[in-house]
């Protein structure tokens, strides 16, 4: 079919254009196999691909001969004359000398030239300075039944089975210096260099504080030698330092000390470094009875202030009675001037003995006479009162003021609380005087505003930093012996040990010598042990003293006597009893206790309100001044987990007084006699050692006999304080 109106070309354009395309293709695949078109250049030279690897292959080879080559052609260099240059600039002036005046330098300053630390040869191991001699003594206390049920692992090694948990415990106390620590990791033994400081110290701060406080003991035997030494265990119940690096931490991220890294190393110094609580300073059991604790060093300081708060004691009780016979006087004032017959007819005021003047107001004067012939004795008497009154109270101020100094000195002191009295006030416009709050804990007691914490009593505060170790000269150290046994003699001795510089650098060390390297794979560097202290005598439960004897026939005596006190620890004093015993009677009888020492039982199902609202009780019957008017009506408190201990404490020794005799005295002159006095040696006979002999005066005179005497007298006005609620379930 022909058809109409295309041409030729138009009907045959697509084969055109599709034999081009297959031209084009024919010559580009032509030209890949006969022509080179993949040459790469190579250094100036068209090289085919296949060729490049083999010629980076030969330059590599070239490159590594010349660095291996041992005698290599090295380039000549000009060295610079660098001081002739430098001196040459040195003497010429920076800024003309016609320029000088007019520029403003500004103030001058100083410039300190730091030594430069040397990097070459091995370290030199940290050598700890020995601690010096430490200071022990011992204490009774009576442990927070609370505390110790939530805490058995304390309780297992109490004293007491049974409520009051009455415990002894010994303190070990050293005080190191921080500046001789740092002293020694400067040091460099000869051979060696010293401790590089960024090693210990972190933005200029030293970094190197006690991780670890050993104590051992030794006890005297009945042969006077001592036994062999032996560790005291560290009885703990707040965090460990490690403990604290691990708290939070989930059961596969908590470290120990087998594999710790050389970071957990320095945050475990920083920690100590915080809270000496942790390692250094551990805290005292928490109590509810018995005289405060303070460290060794600060029993002289606390002895004085308890002795000072006697003597206020004993100013107060006096002051109270001077206020009865003032209270007794008015009273008898009263009811004489309620009398008719005492008035004056002539004009109602008083008479004076047998005279007839008037006297105004009853104590005013009178034109002529002595003042007793103007005054009522009655009225004389009084103003004497008062006035012996205003000076006990002078007194007592000046006591208060001399107790205070005391206690600025002790920065452990608690402050001193108003004493209240069970006895109503004679006076009721002065407040009523009353028991001390004897030996609180730190955090306990009294605040210095006389108020009462809300939590107060167990726990210890927390323990302020004296700041980095190696920045401080007396840095205290202490641990407390919860197994000692009363009445043993011991003696102790002490050692401590910080982070080590070294660890964990191994490579750092500059040698591979052994026992430096085993050196730096220990976390803690130990000192060397203190010497052993002096012996002491663990504070025994109970003490017997012979403070007088009498002959036969002696002040109309029938027969030989002696005078004992006696004296058990019990809620935290000593309990005292005073008796007279002749021969043939036994050391036995009861002390007589406080009716309100309180026990509690069932201690599961105790609340914070109702242990709480029990000694908001307690405290507001010792104030008068805050005494509720009792409600007849009101039904009373039912307290099943409260009961109180027996007024009576039975003593427990059995010896039996056997006789009086005189004992020898050397006269002055060393001729033996009297010398004008006698001295008598009391005989008893104890079950358990047999016959045993006492001397009153060397009884009295014996430093237990001081201490136990003094906690007797404090026992009578001391309070209990409040457990703390926070280890209440």
């Amino acid at each position: 079919m022909k058809l109409k109106g295309i041409n030729p070309f138009e009907q045959h354009v697509e084969k055109l254009v599709l034999g081009v395309v297959g031209v084009v293709f024919l010559g580009v695949l032509a030209m890949q196999f006969l022509v080179s078109p993949n040459e790469v250049n190579y250094e100036g030279q068209m090289i085919a691909p296949d060729s490049v690897l083999e010629r980076l292959g030969g330059r590599a080879d070239e490159l590594l001969g010349k660095m291996t080559d041992p005698s290599p052609v090295l380039p000549e260099v000009e060295t610079p004359d660098l001081a002739s240059r430098f001196d040459a600039a040195f003497g010429k002036p920076a800024i003309g000398e016609d320029r000088i005046a007019a520029v403003p330098f500004g103030s001058g300053f100083g410039l300190e030239i730091a030594e430069v630390e040397d990097l070459d040869g091995p370290v030199t191991a940290l050598a700890l300075p020995a601690p010096p001699a430490v200071q022990v003594a011992s204490q009774w206390t009576t442990a927070d039944p609370f505390f110790l049920r939530a805490h058995p692992e304390v309780r297992a090694h109490m004293f007491r089975e049974r409520q009051p948990f009455d415990e002894v415990s010994v303190t070990v106390e050293t005080v190191l210096d921080g500046t001789a620590i740092e002293s020694a990791l400067r040091e460099a033994a000869e051979g060696r260099r010293a401790i590089p400081s960024h090693w210990w110290s972190e933005g200029g701060q030293g970094l190197v504080e006690v991780l670890g406080v050993e104590v051992e003991r030794q006890r005297r035997q009945a042969d006077g030698s001592w036994g062999a030494a032996e560790p005291v265990e560290s009885v703990r119940w707040t965090p460990t330092a490690m403990e604290a690096l691990n708290e939070g931490a989930s059961e596969d991220d908590v470290v120990g000390w087998e594999g710790l890294g050389a970071a957990d190393l320095r945050e475990l110094a920083r920690l100590a470094q915080d809270d000496p609580s942790l390692v250094s300073q551990p805290p005292y059991v928490p109590s509810i009875s018995g005289v405060e604790w303070v460290p060794p060093s600060k029993v002289d300081e606390r002895e004085a202030r308890l002795e000072m708060d006697a003597r206020i004691a004993r100013a107060e009780d006096r002051l109270g009675e001077l206020e009865d016979e003032l209270a007794k006087m008015k009273d008898r004032q009263a009811g004489r001037s309620n009398d008719p017959g005492s008035r004056d007819p002539a004009g109602g005021g008083r008479r004076s003995g047998g005279s007839s003047g008037l006297i105004i107001g009853g104590g005013g004067s009178r034109s002529g006479g002595s003042r007793s012939q103007r005054d009522d004795p009655m009225d004389v008497r009084i103003e004497r009162k008062e006035e012996e009154i205003a000076e006990q109270e002078d007194s007592i101020a000046a006591l208060e003021e001399e107790y205070e100094e005391l206690a600025k000195a002790d920065p452990s002191a608690t402050a001193r609380s108003p004493r209240r009295s069970s006895r109503p006030a004679a006076n009721p416009g002065r407040p009523s005087s009353g028991p001390i709050i004897l030996g609180g804990d730190p955090t306990g007691g009294r605040t210095a505003t006389g108020t009462r914490s809300s939590r107060r009593g167990s726990r210890q505060a927390a323990v302020e930093s004296p700041g980095p170790l190696l920045e401080v000269e007396e840095y205290q150290v202490w641990t407390h012996d919860l197994t000692a046994e009363p009445g043993a003699e011991y003696r102790y001795r002490l050692r401590y040990g910080v982070n080590n510089p070294l660890y964990g650098r191994e490579r750092s060390l500059g040698s591979d010598d052994e026992a430096l390297m085993a050196e730096a794979k220990k976390p803690v560097v130990q000192s060397p042990w203190s010497e052993w202290s002096e012996s002491m005598q663990v504070a025994d439960d109970m003490y017997y003293f012979v403070t007088s004897a009498r002959d036969r026939g002696q002040l109309g005596q029938g027969a030989a006597s002696a005078t004992a006190e006696v004296y058990q620890m019990f809620y935290g004093y000593y309990r005292g009893r005073t008796m007279t015993l002749e021969p043939g009677m036994a050391v036995q009888g009861q002390f007589e206790l406080p009716e309100d020492l309180p026990r509690f039982e069932d201690m599961r199902n105790i609340t914070e309100a109702d242990l709480m609202a029990y000694f908001d009780e307690r405290e507001a019957e010792d104030d008068q001044r805050a005494r509720p008017v009792a409600d007849p009506d009101a039904e009373p408190v039912e307290r099943p987990w409260l009961s109180m201990v027996e007024p009576q404490l039975r003593l427990p020794l059995n010896m039996v007084l056997l006789d009086v005799a005189d004992y020898p005295i050397a006269s002055e002159s060393g001729s033996g006699g009297s010398a004008g006095r006698r001295e008598f040696e009391v005989f008893f006979f104890d079950p358990n050692v047999g016959v045993v002999s006492r001397r009153p005066t060397q009884d009295r005179g014996q430093g237990a006999y001081a201490v136990v005497e003094r906690l007797s007298r404090l026992a009578e006005s001391a309070e209990i304080r409040r457990p703390d609620p926070a280890y209440l379930p």
